[in-house]
């Protein structure tokens, strides 16, 4: 059942946000800031609870509110200026999504509270959750050199040449088989993390993980490690409420301090961004600039939605809210191309952005025609995605399925380790969707290397369960307590 405070600012969510519509100019804007404030503040005072919303809605304002937000009130330059039309729609854009972002959450949430009673009994893992647990990290383990020989791959491939040239030249050198097991390596890192493991039997692999995504951040990709921070986070903050006995993972203390912290991180991913381009020879980090240096950068995805509305007479009548999908089923899928004769589409090529179903090779390629062969590349937007497909009508749509799923994610204790696992695969994804693709949290979950790693996990799991043998790869205890 809804509560009396939800209500209440449901009711002030609808107001405001009609408000903020009907104005219709550079106030939506700053309407729709107010709005997803209240929100933020209205989901923080219960943080544990909200806290896979709550790290979305970080990545929303990082990719889509920041940078419009300094140069509106003149602390930045904006370097892509539209018309005053272009520009509110995007605010409309922007403003509808924060509604059915929050309605859907708000309502699902309700919902599922009633369904799911928070209890303060233990959680017994079975043992073939156990036998999942030493399985998932077995994979893991062994397909982690897998990913560093990759990222260290594009790291020195970076270093001789240059941040857009991997997307135009890359090609990894070594065998395709590395490159398969290196795409194994995060969902049985993320099973074995479904399977409640110890703080102490996370330190390690938690440790690597971060490391390992640490080198793409010295390649030039910020947003990798940035992900891999927020992930760790949600991870160790819903640990919090699901184990009994009131152990804690990560301290409020702890939580205050990453925050004081932050300001220099932002400051050290801007000078990054400088490194990459080749724009200064020496990393110089600026506790304050750095903070409105690292907004304007990266707060580039709305220019997506403003390029997606003023170029849309140029744009295929395509979908493109499920390219990641359609691929699945036709060019990424051998068997479908042998039957049906679907092109498959590589690399950074104009065929690909004329004919291919992702928005961000074409329009990478309308914006920039003269260099995106070269490797250069504006990504996408759920947001413009949904748009093109199905007018504001899709945003509201689209917005209310993430709602429904950051809900959905809060109760995950409740459906055992593969759940979870493919939940935090998932949670990857959407938390890149305001610079990335709307379905990219399906295309992450059908992707065949993630598909036969589950397989994987789950049949040899289960064998050992099965097997009399079996129990001395569990422990000498057949549960564990949580």
């Amino acid at each position: 059942m809804i509560k009396l405070r939800e209500m209440m600012f449901v009711a002030a969510l609808l107001v405001l946000g009609m408000v903020s519509i009907v104005l219709n100019n550079n106030a939506t804007y700053f309407c729709t800031l107010i709005l997803f404030a209240a929100g933020f503040a209205f989901l923080l005072k219960d943080m544990e609870n909200n806290v896979f919303m709550l790290a979305f809605l970080v990545s929303f304002f990082t990719f889509l509110l920041g940078s419009e937000a300094f140069w509106l009130l003149g602390w930045a330059d904006n370097k892509y200026l539209f018309p005053q039309k272009v520009n509110n729609h995007a605010y409309v854009s922007i403003t509808i999504s924060v509604m059915f972002l929050f309605l859907s959450y708000i309502f699902t949430n309700a919902h599922l509270r009633k369904r799911y009673p928070i209890t303060e009994k233990e959680t017994v893992l079975s043992k073939r959750v156990l036998s999942i647990r030493r399985v998932s990290l077995f994979f893991y383990y062994g397909l982690l050199a897998f990913k560093i020989i990759i990222n260290l791959s594009e790291l020195i491939f970076v270093r001789m040449f240059s941040y857009s040239s991997l997307y135009a030249e890359y090609n990894f050198q070594g065998p395709s088989i590395f490159i398969k097991l290196a795409d194994m390596c995060t969902l049985s890192f993320f099973v074995f993390l479904g399977t409640l493991p110890s703080k102490k039997e996370c330190r390690i692999p938690v440790f690597l993980y971060l490391c390992v995504t640490g080198i793409t951040f010295f390649s030039g990709r910020r947003n990798d490690l940035i992900i891999a921070l927020l992930l760790v986070f949600v991870y160790y903050c819903i640990r919090n409420k699901m184990n009994s006995g009131n152990a804690v993972w990560i301290s409020r203390k702890r939580i205050y301090v990453i925050v004081l912290l932050m300001p220099l991180l932002l400051s050290l991913l801007s000078a990054v961004s400088g490194l990459r381009l080749g724009t200064q020879d020496n990393i110089s980090i600026s506790y304050f600039k750095g903070i409105g240096d690292f907004f304007s950068q990266q707060g580039f995805s709305i220019n997506i939605i403003k390029w997606g509305k003023s170029l849309e007479d140029s744009i295929p009548d395509k979908i493109y809210s499920l390219g990641q999908t359609y691929e699945f089923f036709t060019t990424k899928n051998f068997v479908a191309r042998l039957l049906f004769d679907f092109k498959s589409f590589s690399g950074q090529t104009v065929e690909r952005a004329l004919e291919g179903h992702r928005f961000s090779y074409l329009l990478s390629y309308l914006v920039f025609p003269w260099s995106y062969e070269h490797g250069y590349g504006v990504g996408s937007c759920y947001i413009a995605e949904a748009y093109h497909d199905f007018g504001y009508l899709g945003i509201a749509l689209i917005n209310s399925i993430y709602g429904f799923l950051f809900a959905n994610f809060n109760y995950i204790k409740y459906r055992g380790p593969i759940f979870m696992g493919i939940s935090l695969l998932m949670m990857q994804s959407l938390l890149i969707a305001p610079r990335a693709y709307a379905d990219g949290f399906i295309g992450s979950v059908l992707d065949f290397s993630n598909l036969e790693i589950l397989l994987l996990i789950w049949v040899i799991s289960k064998y050992f369960v099965n097997q009399r043998n079996g129990r001395n790869m569990i422990s000498r205890e057949s549960y564990q307590k949580i």
